[in-house]
């Protein structure tokens, strides 16, 4: 409000004081420098006056809790006379009084990270939750740049471990690569890479990996046949997750007109009615003939699409783009289909008109 109005007064000097000289293209270009001038200093006076209100609002949190210890704080938190978040700008703000304490660091790093894997019982909005995620990170940076590089690579193998603890692992795969920039040979970190990419379901990144730490361990030793074993392991998920699909073949693909439509949907719904069971889409110049729909096509991760009966496979050409099909879209389906089987085919005519 302030700044609408100082914008508004220096807006209206400048009227009264450049009045006489937009007669001249230069006095109009003074007098438009001389707007956006005040509308970015109004702009830049607002961010300060904003970012000035929440440090002193943190000094005076500050001041009023300097005196009690951790125990009482959290029992503040359990009373709601205290927030989390509150919480944790007040132990933050401490601990940059000690920056060089790593395990400062990582301690406050864990709370957060304990804090924002609550499942909607801290209290939290989702807004909330994602400011204390990137908290964490920084708190667990500001942890992994203490020391020496060796102790630096250390700190982040320990965040590491400490994200594969709470099974983020995406955040752990991220660590681990950190380390792996400034050492390519870490063992450590590769193995726990390999651990890590298998839990997300990268199989052959973890292959990949393994087989790097393989080729500098000794033919036949006890490290060596673990290795062997866990590639041979990846190896199996691979082939078994490489034979999960239904092929769809599109018997009167040469005979379409796709250039009147704009996208294509491929579904797995249930006789019965009701939201389909798995959907690929396609640009509909991307189509091909031939493709396959898959367990990670299902709309829900949960359900299994070996398990499903009383169903039909269904292709449709849409003119708009949206899921809903609507009038004009073509589509072919197969007939009711008691279950799915892994590596079926299934050949489907498009040549019919949604009325």
């Amino acid at each position: 409000m302030v700044t609408g109005i100082l914008i508004l007064v220096a807006l209206s000097w400048a009227l009264w004081l450049f009045s006489n000289t937009f007669r001249s293209n230069n006095g109009r270009w003074l007098f438009i420098s001389f707007a956006l001038i005040s509308l970015t200093s109004g702009y830049g006076l607002y961010q300060y006056l904003g970012a000035s209100k929440v440090i002193n609002q943190l000094a005076k949190q500050h001041q009023s809790l300097k005196d009690y210890d951790l125990t009482k704080l959290a029992a503040m938190v359990g009373e709601k006379k205290l927030t989390v978040n509150q919480l944790i700008s007040e132990l933050r703000l401490r601990q940059e009084a000690n920056p060089s304490d790593k395990e400062g660091w990582m301690k406050l790093g864990r709370l957060m990270l304990v804090s924002s894997n609550s499942n909607g019982n801290n209290g939290l909005s989702d807004e909330e939750t994602k400011s204390l995620i990137k908290m964490t990170s920084q708190a667990f940076d500001r942890a992994s740049q203490i020391g020496t590089q060796q102790e630096q690579i250390n700190n982040r193998i320990e965040v590491a471990k400490t994200y594969i603890e709470f099974n983020d692992f995406e955040s752990a795969l991220s660590q681990l690569n950190l380390v792996l920039l400034k050492n390519t040979n870490h063992e450590g970190a590769l193995m726990m890479k390999g651990l890590t990419d298998s839990r997300l379901g990268n199989h052959q990144a973890a292959i990949d990996t393994w087989s790097y730490l393989l080729a500098k361990r000794e033919s036949g030793s006890d490290s060596a046949n673990l290795i062997d074993s866990l590639i041979a392991k990846e190896q199996a998920n691979l082939d078994f997750l490489s034979s999960q699909y239904v092929s769809i073949h599109i018997d009167n693909f040469s005979n379409l007109d796709l250039h009147s439509f704009t996208k294509a949907f491929a579904l797995i719904r249930p006789a019965q009615g009701g939201a389909p069971i798995a959907v690929k889409s396609y640009e509909v110049h991307k189509l091909p003939n031939t493709f396959k729909l898959t367990p990670k096509d299902l709309m829900l991760q949960s359900n299994d699409f070996w398990q499903v009966t009383d169903l039909y496979i269904e292709i449709r050409l849409s003119q708009s783009g949206f899921a809903k099909s609507e009038i004009g879209d073509k589509y072919g389906r197969t007939k009711i289909i008691k279950g799915l089987k892994p590596e079926q085919n299934f050949h489907i005519n498009i040549d019919k008109v949604v009325n």
